[in-house]
């Protein structure tokens, strides 16, 4: 995936759908030969059992249109937002501790019930150098769109945009929060589907939430909340999780 030089990753050539038409769950990467591309065209997802010698093997799955391709990013965010180790991250996230601003005392670093508050946290857990849970945002290979589980990216921590969402989805997801993935073309291109962020309902445990923010990690120097200016997508189209 091409990617422009300018402090981050350009939002509207992050995820790459359309390269070669191939898309892949990646689930390891030594020791293993990807696949050929099948001959009718259509693209992959991958993921797999353990082989003999305890390398994941990489299961392919026929993607034929965008629909399904985001289809494999969705129902990795609702999997691995019930991983237990992806329950016990978030919920040590929200549930840091600081010097209370009265002094002497130690207090909540964000307060119960404050809904914004634990999204920021989450936010900043994944795009924050200093965090354990941080992801550098790293292009995929030439020819191929990867992504992978919580699990792979615990352990590898780096990938694009596909990759993060589902690394903040399943968190988000895991303390309560309802989420969808956004997909957008670039503007005079409304079918080019060049990125995919989340976005994340303001409240927790609301199965229609009235507020809706939008988040993008392979952009943290905007920070939470903010999204790809309207000037510069033609097409966007919303996937619940």
């Amino acid at each position: 995936m091409s990617q422009q030089n300018r402090g981050g990753p350009n939002p509207l050539v992050a995820l790459g759908f359309t390269a070669l038409g191939v898309g892949y769950l990646y689930e390891a990467f030594r020791n293993h030969t990807p696949p050929s591309p099948p001959p009718n065209g259509l693209g992959y997802a991958l993921g797999g059992d353990r082989n003999p010698d305890g390398i994941r093997s990489l299961q392919q799955h026929p993607v034929a249109n965008i629909d399904e391709r985001v289809g494999y990013i969705v129902a990795q965010i609702r999997k691995d937002s019930e991983d237990k180790d992806v329950i016990s991250e978030a919920r040590a996230l929200v549930s840091s501790k600081c010097e209370s601003e009265r002094g002497g005392s130690m207090d909540w670093c964000v307060a119960p019930k404050d809904w914004k508050g634990e999204i920021a946290i989450l936010f900043h857990a994944i795009t924050d150098p200093n965090s354990k849970l941080a992801m550098r945002y790293t292009r995929d290979h030439a020819t191929i769109d990867l992504f992978g589980s919580s699990s792979l990216l615990r352990r590898l921590p780096s990938g694009d945009c596909d990759d993060m969402a589902i690394r903040l989805g399943a968190l988000l997801r895991s303390i309560g929060y309802a989420v969808r993935c956004r997909i957008v073309a670039p503007a005079g291109q409304p079918r080019a589907w060049a990125h995919i962020y989340l976005m994340v309902g303001n409240e927790p445990g609301t199965p229609n939430p009235s507020q809706w923010y939008a988040l993008d990690p392979t952009e943290p120097q905007h920070g939470p909340f903010w999204e790809v200016p309207s000037r510069l997508i033609s097409t966007k189209k919303d996937y619940e999780v």
